[in-house]
């Protein structure tokens, strides 16, 4: 089928990607659940509905449920154990909902010091990725226990999540309220004011609002001085009120606990390049590196920014050492692919990308780039390869806007247009798309001859920082469609 000739709805279909960046809900009060059988009738039917989460990211989920994921914030687990939160784990293992329940409510009598039991099921239905479950267990428990804020905080973290932020940021203020009257466990009244903080300060950092979100993230490296993130979080915000003395002191201490932290340099020089600072962006990389050449996560981050600086072959021989050192390290791996493709070297990035899979062959972003890189090619037999990629990823990971995306581009290069219309919709439905994403939706647009909300997608990236794979080509798309208004 010739591709100029043939139509999708990218009409609806942009709309969703509009929406995407502002959606807004409403919190509603719920109905209370009271009984046991009820909510895991309730909550079994919910486990009926079709899910658009594969059985083996269930399994990895699954496979991270311990104990102290569960009531580590609310006890100590160094003198006691819990069998009934084991056995209540195995259970949800097997599917049995109501035996699950009926096991941390034997727990709960036990010690009342554990959170809620719909509060600690909606933990475990969240692992499972089961939002419905997961809703109507936190208002249950929001009704059930007016003055525990837990409910109203996991409430909270999910608008956030979801991009409504005046909702996050009311449940966040409720959750304050609640958690100044709480009194029933200090370790859980501690464990809520620092994600309470960690919360409200993310609404601040969202609407920029750096003044504020610079007190209320110095209040969470007071109490808890030993958090990585929050000493980088502060940082990153005493660097937007132009305190870079400051805000590198954070990077340093956000490194003192934890030697797997990125280099202060590093993050600075990721901040400088935000700012457009190309100079002093180069000085703090390149400070990190000489500093730490042995250091893999400060060498990955150094190739990037050569990368997105432009300097392929600088960015080339950095990542060539550090595979003669470690030849199966897939993040390098897929640097070096990354600067195959943008220098041309089809081949070489396709040879790299299948060792990638030899040592992992579920790597969503190596398959992503595969499928991307063999439909272009004029070759029936590459294409079918990229078809089947992009199937196999989207049905791996179908949460994914990249690997949706992907496949609707696939399917759209090969004529299938009812399915690239459905994969299409999925990746836009999903939000939070990469830059990559965004140019291969543009370029649908573009081939449909929707070139003003194309010109508007590519605006929104072209100029961003980050690694961006298709970024040239994007610049080239941009420049000609806004050449033929």
């Amino acid at each position: 089928m010739h591709l100029s000739t043939s139509k999708i709805s990218l009409a609806s279909s942009y709309s969703l990607y509009l929406r995407a960046l502002q959606q807004i809900s409403t919190f509603q009060q719920p109905q209370r659940l009271t009984n046991w059988g009820v909510l895991a009738s309730v909550l079994s039917l919910l486990a009926l509905l079709p899910s658009s989460v594969s059985a083996q990211q269930n399994n990895t989920a699954l496979s991270r449920l311990t104990t102290e994921v569960l009531i580590g914030r609310a006890v100590s687990l160094s003198n006691q154990s819990y069998p009934d939160i084991e056995n209540a784990i195995q259970r949800f293992r097997n599917n049995d909902i109501q035996g699950a329940l009926l096991f941390l409510e034997k727990a709960s009598k036990k010690h009342p010091n554990l959170p809620p039991v719909e509060v600690t099921m909606a933990k475990m239905q969240t692992l499972k990725r089961n939002s419905k479950a997961v809703r109507v267990l936190l208002e249950s428990a929001a009704v059930k226990y007016p003055s525990d804020p837990e409910a109203f905080l996991i409430l909270a973290d999910q608008a956030f999540a979801g991009g409504r932020t005046t909702e996050a940021s009311a449940l966040f203020e409720k959750s304050d309220a609640m958690n100044q009257q709480f009194d029933k466990n200090a370790k859980r009244k501690r464990s809520f004011v620092i994600r309470i903080l960690a919360g409200r300060a993310a609404v601040t950092e969202r609407r920029q609002q750096w003044q504020q979100a610079a007190k209320l993230l110095k209040e969470w490296v007071e109490l808890d001085p030993e958090n990585t993130t929050a000493h980088q979080r502060y940082g990153i915000v005493l660097f937007r009120l132009k305190k870079t003395s400051e805000a590198y002191e954070q990077f340093i201490k956000s490194r003192e606990g934890n030697s797997k932290a990125q280099n202060p340099d590093i993050l600075m020089g990721k901040l400088y390049a935000q700012k457009g600072d190309k100079i002093q962006a180069r000085k703090a990389y390149e400070k990190a590196y000489a500093e730490e050449k042995s250091n893999l996560i400060t060498t990955q981050a150094y190739a990037e920014w050569l990368i997105q600086d432009e300097k392929l072959n600088e960015a080339e021989n950095v990542i060539l050492e550090v595979l003669k050192q470690d030849p199966e390290s897939i993040p390098s791996l897929t640097i070096s692919s990354i600067i195959s493709l943008m220098n041309g070297k089809s081949d070489q990035a396709e040879k790299t990308l299948q060792k990638i899979l030899t040592f992992a062959p579920s790597n969503a972003t190596a398959i992503n780039l595969l499928a991307q890189l063999l439909i272009e090619r004029n070759d029936q037999s590459a294409q079918e390869r990229a078809l089947s990629y992009a199937q196999n990823n989207a049905r791996q990971f179908p949460n994914s806007s990249q690997s949706n995306i992907t496949l609707a581009w696939v399917y759209y290069k090969q004529g299938h247009l009812q399915q690239a219309q459905s994969a299409l919709n999925a990746g836009l439905q999903r939000g939070g798309l990469t830059m990559d994403s965004t140019y291969l939706v543009a370029r649908l647009m573009a081939e449909q001859g929707r070139n003003e909300p194309a010109i508007q997608a590519l605006t929104q990236v072209v100029d961003k920082n980050g690694l961006f794979v298709h970024r040239k080509e994007a610049q080239e798309l941009l420049t000609k469609l806004q050449a033929e208004k």
